[in-house]
């Protein structure tokens, strides 16, 4: 059977100011082996030239099309271009990211063979030469999942970024564009608007998705390219903008999911997993941007004192394993806010000298 008789894969890619990727990253959509596929970009207001680039790429290629918004953030474009969307089948990727060749005819053979909901791949950490320095998986081993599995092995551990414990994440965070949905499938599931979740739009539509899902295969390999540069600086650090607030926007969405969901065993546990990992990402992310001594411990301080945090922490404390990740929760647990200053500066040192 060739690509032609097999469904068509609709490629939705948002863009704001993605000038100095976006050709990389429509060649390597271009480039697949399978080739039954429409690219579908949404401009996203750019100010730069990215959108001339795509403009000249799709003089040269029908199967591009290219959609002007308003300014709306990455979750419109993909809901958006979700209402655009011509395929049997519907997959996302942005615009400073890129594909290897094969990854949609995997998809596309395991989907159908499997009668799946949604293919899962994994994906490979890239620096600026797209040079691959890491590797991830969403699933513990290639096969397909269903039922209670899909809970227990994929669902949890996704809200949870790992097991039980936030700072281990051997599992993916929950990004959209290593995955193929069935369109139909998708029906009813929509990313949550930006001006209501600033982050973590993937992890609430990932959940739904997850939840309604009859089979989930995850094929071998990672072939999806994700660019992040060595030496990643958070956030916060980039923007010179307190986090806090903003990753804990995801937590009223989580337990709305939770609440329509009461029958997961093991959610509250997950639930509070996360809560922790937002919280104590946090503080060590956000203390990088005071000033003094001081400014840190209060901050510290006051962190320690987000409502929730410390029925959090109890739930989940003693699921860790390993010394460097007992000890944290160590210091959690126990509120030892001198302990955690001493901790993160020492840190701090150690990457500077080394």
């Amino acid at each position: 059977m060739n690509d032609h008789q097999q469904g068509m894969v609709s490629v939705i890619v948002p863009m704001y100011n993605g000038e100095k990727f976006i050709e990389t990253c429509l060649n390597s959509i271009l480039n697949q082996t399978y080739k039954n596929i429409e690219i579908i970009i949404i401009d996203d207001a750019s100010t730069d030239c990215g959108a001339a680039i795509c403009r000249r790429m799709a003089e040269k290629n029908p199967n591009i099309r290219v959609y002007l918004q308003p300014h709306g953030g990455v979750a419109a474009a993909r809901n958006y271009g979700m209402t655009l969307a011509r395929g049997e089948y519907i997959a996302f990727v942005d615009c400073d990211d890129a594909v290897e060749p094969p990854l949609y005819t995997k998809m596309v053979e395991a989907i159908e063979r499997d009668g799946s909901d949604v293919v899962l791949d994994g994906r490979k950490f890239c620096d600026e030469n797209y040079k691959v320095y890491h590797e991830e998986g969403y699933a513990a081993y290639p096969g397909r999942y269903e039922g209670e599995d899909i809970n227990r092995l994929l669902l949890l551990p996704l809200l949870s970024r790992g097991k039980k414990f936030p700072f281990k994440q051997p599992l993916n965070n929950g990004s959209c564009c290593i995955c193929l949905y069935k369109k139909d499938f998708l029906e009813g599931i929509r990313f949550v608007d930006e001006s209501a979740l600033p982050l973590a739009e993937d992890l609430i539509f990932q959940l739904y998705v997850l939840r309604k899902a009859k089979a989930v295969t995850k094929i071998s390999g990672n072939h999806s390219l994700y660019f992040a540069p060595r030496g990643y600086v958070s956030r916060s650090k980039r923007s010179g903008e307190f986090m806090l607030g903003k990753r804990l926007s995801v937590m009223p969405l989580v337990e709305e999911f939770a609440a329509k969901n009461g029958d997961i065993a093991g959610l509250d546990e997950y639930i509070a997993a996360r809560y922790v990992y937002e919280v104590s990402h946090c503080i060590f992310t956000d203390a990088a941007l005071c000033k003094t001594a001081g400014e840190k411990l209060r901050l510290i301080r006051d962190y320690f004192n987000t409502p929730g945090f410390d029925k959090s922490v109890k739930l989940i404390y003693g699921n860790q394993d390993g010394f460097k990740f007992k000890t944290l929760m160590f210091m959690l647990r126990h509120r030892m806010i001198y302990t955690m200053w001493f901790y993160i500066a020492f840190v701090k040192r150690l990457k500077e000298i080394f």
